[in-house]
Parts: structure tokens; sequence; C-alpha cells
């Protein structure tokens, strides 16, 4: 997967880059914050093959194993309200692609190709102690939803009322 952009929106409140990023804008509440300029592959990563070609940040397709899925931290720590869009483009094979966000000092994710049995499942993973696999309200199921070779944005705002995903919206 080529990731192309990430971004966080502040909507209320003013998020934190993490010292040490690459670069640390300083701007008033109301920023759009630039998330892969913060990336060090090094430092960032947690598992998997991460590499940078330009401005674009690459993982190479893997299993999950015993340390689970390929995963970055991005060097930030947002506000009660904001909106993290990222734009991405699947390669190859059956991709999985995740969000990771917080509300509430609670960590919470979105999933975009969970595979079942059924399908392709697309939901949020983590709420209520629930996952996406398990979860039938918040998710929807399809064959597939993304597209080897095309560039899909995902979308989610997260609210002090609620969460909303888009895919490609």
């Amino acid at each position: 997967v080529t990731f192309h952009k990430a971004t966080v929106r502040e909507i209320t409140g003013t998020g934190k880059v993490d010292a040490g990023a690459v670069a640390a804008p300083s701007a008033p509440s109301g920023r759009t914050i630039d998330l892969l300029a913060q990336v060090d592959v090094k430092r960032n990563t947690i598992t998997g093959e991460w590499s940078r070609d330009g401005g674009d940040l690459l993982v190479k397709a893997a299993k999950p194993d015993d340390n689970g899925t390929p995963r970055l931290q991005l060097p930030y720590q947002p506000p009660e309200e904001y909106d993290f869009e990222i734009e991405f483009t699947p390669e190859s094979g059956n991709n999985m692609v995740g969000q990771v966000l917080s509300a509430y000092q609670r960590s919470f994710s979105w999933f975009l190709d969970a595979q079942t049995n059924a399908g392709s499942k697309a939901g949020f993973d983590a709420l209520d102690g629930i996952s996406v696999l398990s979860r039938i309200d918040g998710t929807t199921m399809r064959p597939r939803f993304l597209t080897n070779g095309r560039r899909h944005r995902s979308t989610i705002e997260v609210r002090r009322n609620g969460l909303r995903a888009l895919l490609d919206g």
C-alpha cells in the first residue's frame, strides 16, 4: 500500500505534535497538519516494512504475525474534535487498511477490507470492547471496498456526539 496523504484537521482544541517529529508546525486551532511530513520511518515504525518514496509512505504487504499487522505510530496527539484523512493506493492482493484514532482518552480503529468468511467488512473496531469482525452496528459488508491500483480517500470525523466514516466521499 502506498500512502499519499495523512492529515488531521483540528475542529475544536489544538493537538500536539510529539517531540522529535521531523517538523513541528505551530499554528492556531483550526489548523490542518500534514502527518506524513512528521513521520520518521525508523522512529515511528511499530511493525512491518515501511519506506519513503518522495513524499509518499510505502508499506510492504504482510500477513499478520505475532506482532500483528504492519503499523506505524504517527507522532501526533489529536484534540477533542478532529477529522483524520488518509489517501492511499492498494497495490495488489487483499489489503486491509486501518486508521487508529482516539477520543476521550480511548483508542479505537476504523478498518477497510477486514476479511471475514462472508466477504470484506468496513467498520469501527475496539469500540466498547467489540471487534470489527464481531460488530453488527457501525459496519458494512461487501465483496471488497478497495480496488488495487486506485487511489482512495478515507476520512474519519471525530465529534463529541459521535463518529462518521467516509470512503471516497
